[in-house]
C-alpha cells in the first residue's frame, strides 16, 4: 500500500511539473498579463463556431477545386507534349548519359552537345513546351 501512494505522489508531481513546463512553454502567463495590460486597446467578442467552421470548409473546398483544375490542365497538357514528342530508339552507347548522384558529376560529359539531356544535336538544350506550359500553369 505504502508503494502505490508513493508511485502516486510522484505521478501528481510529474504532472504538476509538466503543468508548469506547457504553461511556461506556452507563454500563456504572459498573455494573460498582456491581455489585462492592454484590455481597453481591444474587445473580445464571441463567435459562431459554425459559421467558422463553414466558411473554413467551403475556402477549403474551394482551394481543392482550383489545384484539382491545375493538375487537371496539367495532365492534358503533358499527354499533348507526350504525343507529339519524337521517341528514338536508336541512340548510340555514347549518346545516353546516367547520373549516379553517389558519383562525381562531370558537368562537362552531361551537357556536352549529343548528349540526351541537350534534348536535341544543337549546342544549347532546348525548353520543352511542357516546361513551359507548366511554367505558364504556376
Amino acid at each position: 500500500f505504502s508503494n502505490f501512494c508513493s508511485i502516486k505522489s510522484w505521478v501528481d508531481k510529474m504532472q504538476e511539473d509538466l503543468v508548469t513546463l506547457a504553461k511556461t512553454a506556452s507563454g500563456v502567463n504572459q498573455l494573460v498579463d498582456i491581455y489585462e495590460k492592454y484590455q481597453d486597446l481591444y474587445t473580445v467578442e464571441p463567435n459562431n463556431a459554425r459559421q467558422l467552421v463553414e466558411i473554413a470548409a467551403r475556402d477549403i473546398e474551394k482551394l481543392l477545386s482550383n489545384r484539382s483544375k491545375a493538375l487537371v490542365r496539367l495532365v492534358l497538357e503533358a499527354e499533348k507534349v507526350q504525343a507529339a514528342h519524337q521517341w528514338r530508339e536508336d541512340f548510340a552507347s555514347n549518346e545516353v548519359v546516367y547520373y549516379n548522384a553517389k558519383d562525381d558529376l562531370d558537368l562537362q560529359r552531361v551537357f556536352r552537345p549529343h548528349s540526351i539531356l541537350a534534348l536535341g544535336r544543337e549546342n544549347k538544350p532546348k525548353t520543352s513546351p511542357f516546361l513551359a506550359k507548366m511554367a505558364y500553369l504556376t
